[in-house]
């Protein structure tokens, strides 16, 4: 999932990155065959997936760590300390 996240991350900036590049080109002028412009809607749906993938990573892994913490035996925990 981690890697998921990081792989999105990458496609977002490689989307932005074409459509600085490509803005400075006007629809109107024609575009060569073999590039296509990037949409604004292109790059907001990927970042909402990138998002998305990510809140759910981050909702996993805080659950678990709260999980590991509840059901952590005693004797794993160490000793507790006693008043004097």
């Amino acid at each position: 999932m981690g890697a998921a996240v990081l792989g999105m991350q990458a496609t977002v900036g490689a989307l932005v990155a074409k459509a600085l590049t490509t803005s400075s080109v006007p629809y109107y002028q024609g575009i060569s065959a073999g590039q296509s412009p990037v949409l604004a809607l292109d790059v907001f749906l990927v970042q909402a997936s990138a998002n998305t993938i990510l809140s759910h990573f981050l909702g996993l892994s805080s659950s678990l760590e709260l999980l590991r913490s509840v059901t952590i035996s005693p004797a794993d925990a160490g000793p507790v300390p006693r008043p004097a």
